[in-house]
């Protein structure tokens, strides 16, 4: 009916336009809920909680999750359970929750593997994969990947196997891999240009940046990075933005255009907070303090790397802790607080030293 109609062309705008997409999707979820029907109410919750997800508006996405698995409950959709638990899981992971995310993800490959749902496997599998890789735990993180992938592949599934071919090179790119990441970057980003995927496109020209900026090709990177940001830009993904914007505030730190740092990096940081993003929320106060510190303004610095290293431990990751204590103990030093540096940097570097044990672990494992 109707409803159906508004909820197929709402996905449909979903990957090109995000405002039409919201419009469409809220008016085929008051016409199914007043004319009672519920599965289509659940399946337009889950498109609308991915558009507002996509949009950085996590909250409000969490609550039409949790309407949807309490709608797909009611009418016995196991189906609809293992995609919204896992919407669910996908939440809790950008707020570094892993005990809640996991236990959802665990929910949904179980009833995946039940019904034999390999496409709701290979989601399960790419999450866990995610999980594991902002935990450092690479092993573990690339044997979900591929498993994933793997059954995308075999399922023809280009939107997934190209998400999962992105995936990988984010992996890669958090282990310092800068070669292997734009290699399997860049095969998802041609089928995400074939597919006409704008947003894969971005979170791909993002990953480039990234890439390109560690290898030192500034240009090539920024180049890429306002690719990423004039689609963010247009499909107004606030979140999304600032993203970028942290990536290409790091580039011009390490290019020392510090004041271009500082204002892409406190930019960042509000819409971030309203994402509760706090990987990246580490990033930009990391970004900036650093900035700061190269502007030689040391209150500002240690405002920022305080923050830095507050979210920095909530995330119990040594590498991350470890470089928000290395900036903090830099502008202790640059402060002339020589034993408080001192006590810093040693901790930073047991933590980071942690750290590269884990990845040498992990280079072992695929050599």
């Amino acid at each position: 009916g109707i409803a159906r109609a508004y909820d197929q062309m709402g996905k449909i705008y979903r990957f090109s336009n995000t405002e039409k997409a919201l419009e469409l999707l809220f008016s085929s979820l008051r016409i199914s809920e007043d004319m009672g029907d519920l599965q289509e109410a659940a399946s337009t919750c889950a498109a609308i909680g991915n558009v507002l997800y996509e949009r950085g508006r996590t909250d409000e996405a969490a609550t039409y999750f949790e309407k949807g698995l309490k709608i797909s409950e009611q009418i016995g959709d196991v189906i609809g359970i293992a995609q919204f638990c896992n919407n669910i899981g996908v939440k809790y992971a950008l707020e570094w929750k892993w005990p809640h995310a996991i236990e959802y993800f665990h929910q949904t490959l179980s009833i995946s593997r039940k019904i034999n749902d390999r496409m709701g496997m290979a989601f399960s599998y790419s999450n866990f994969g995610h999980a594991y890789s902002r935990m450092g735990v690479w092993e573990k993180a690339f044997e979900c990947y591929f498993a994933g992938l793997k059954l995308s592949e075999e399922l023809s599934d280009k939107r997934k196997t190209a998400f999962l071919y992105y995936k990988i090179g984010s992996a890669f790119l958090g282990m310092g891999s800068f070669q292997e990441a734009v290699q399997w970057i860049e095969k998802s980003l041609e089928i995400r240009e074939r597919i006409g995927d704008t947003l894969g496109m971005a979170h791909c020209y993002e990953g480039m940046g990234k890439a390109y900026g560690e290898l030192g090709e500034y240009g090539e990177a920024l180049q890429f990075l306002e690719k990423a940001l004039e689609i963010h830009e247009r499909e107004k993904g606030a979140w999304m933005v600032a993203g970028v914007k942290v990536s290409s505030a790091q580039i011009h730190v390490n290019s020392k255009d510090f004041e271009k740092a500082v204002k892409l990096a406190e930019e960042a940081i509000g819409p971030l907070e309203e994402a509760k993003d706090i990987e990246l929320l580490t990033q930009a106060h990391q970004m900036a303090a650093e900035a700061y510190l190269g502007l030689r303004n040391s209150e500002k610095a240690m405002h920022h790397a305080e923050a830095c290293l507050q979210y920095a431990c909530s995330m119990n990751s040594p590498k991350f802790e470890g470089r928000a204590r290395r900036i903090v103990g830099a502008v202790l030093l640059n402060a002339g607080e020589y034993g408080r540096a001192e006590d810093e940097l040693r901790l930073s570097m047991r933590l980071l030293k942690k750290h590269v044990y884990e990845l040498a672990k992990t280079y072992i494992q695929f050599a």
